[in-house]
């Protein structure tokens, strides 16, 4: 996951279990997938067909420095909502979420406080303005004011500030901190420039992401070229084929070896008419099961290339993380 941790925390409960959150800098709530599984009483053939259709990502948990497959809050929700637990139960797990953890409250955001404008009617000519307040003020003639009934204002001083920066739905909020006697035609104008700003602000920083998301895609590519490009290493290019499938079982049948050889076998054939259940079945009907072979070795070495451009297209597809060992082999 490229976004950032910004706070992470670990609640226990000795009757439901232990919940590790997430939060990231962006303020989405994420949950870690083995806790949910074990406080909702899920294998992990059960937690994993939940997850076949929803949102997920793979992320280094703080308090064991490992990745591990993570959902969102309404995935969580889901999951909970789905669950063949007792109401009882299940009432149970969600009031202790509610009162500990961002389960059900959204994380604060800090809103700018709205400064409010001083009282200006007619009859409130007895408001005293602080000496601060006055300093680099013109002088102003109070009893004339008071004749001619005009109210006593204090000149303001605005100071500049990034509009990038306004949070959201804040535009008025931000005219009335640094607007407030403007006069309805010009806090209209106002707030039409700061929208305007903030949807260029975010065209932009959407463009700037796809260029990251594409430069990153260019340098998997790149080492992964590099890697087929190399001098064939029989020993070497399999490790890196069951390298590769162990983190692509992690992160898309959370952790299981069988489903993901499962998946890698069917591309094989589909893609390069591989086919090492046949292969293995022949072996041992040839050798009889005493002989001693692996699935990978059912690969020949004219097959590596073709079987590590396999795996690392299943990754990139699933969104897995290969940087390091790419970086590694190349």
């Amino acid at each position: 996951m490229s976004k950032t941790i910004r706070s992470f925390e670990i609640y226990e409960n000795p009757e439901i279990g232990t919940i590790r959150e997430l939060i990231f800098t962006d303020n989405s709530v994420w949950y870690v997938v083995n806790d949910i599984a074990k406080i909702l009483g899920y294998t992990r053939a059960g937690i994993t067909s939940k997850l076949k259709d929803v949102k997920k990502e793979y992320a280094v948990i703080p308090n064991v420095g490992r990745e591990m497959l993570i959902v969102d809050r309404e995935t969580f929700k889901q999951i909970l909502s789905s669950t063949k637990l007792t109401r009882a139960k299940t009432n149970k797990i969600t009031a202790w979420l509610r009162s500990k953890t961002h389960f059900i409250e959204d994380v604060k955001r800090k809103e700018p406080a709205i400064k409010k404008a001083p009282d200006v009617s007619p009859d409130n000519d007895t408001a005293v303005a602080s000496s601060d307040s006055l300093k680099d003020s013109a002088i102003v003639n109070d009893e004339d004011d008071k004749k001619n009934n005009v109210p006593h204002i204090t000149p303001v001083n605005i100071q500049p500030v990034n509009a990038a920066d306004i949070p959201a739905d804040a535009e008025d909020a931000f005219i009335d901190e640094y607007l407030p006697f403007a006069d309805d035609s010009t806090r209209v104008f106002v707030k039409s420039m700061l929208l305007t700003i903030r949807s260029l602000n975010s065209t932009i920083s959407q463009g700037k992401k796809t260029i990251s998301l594409l430069n990153h895609e260019k340098e998997v590519l790149a080492k992964a070229n590099k890697i087929l490009a190399l001098e064939p290493d029989d020993n070497a290019d399999k490790s890196l084929i069951l390298s590769l499938l162990k983190r692509f079982s992690v992160s898309a049948t959370n952790g299981d070896m069988i489903e993901a050889w499962d998946s890698y076998k069917r591309e094989l054939v589909y893609s390069y008419g591989i086919n090492i259940d046949e292969r293995r079945k022949n072996h041992i009907n040839n050798k009889g099961y005493s002989s001693k072979i692996t699935l990978i070795d059912m690969i020949t070495d004219s097959e590596i290339p073709a079987a590590l451009s396999c795996i690392l297209c299943m990754c990139r597809k699933n969104g897995v993380y290969t940087d390091d060992l790419l970086g590694a082999a190349a």
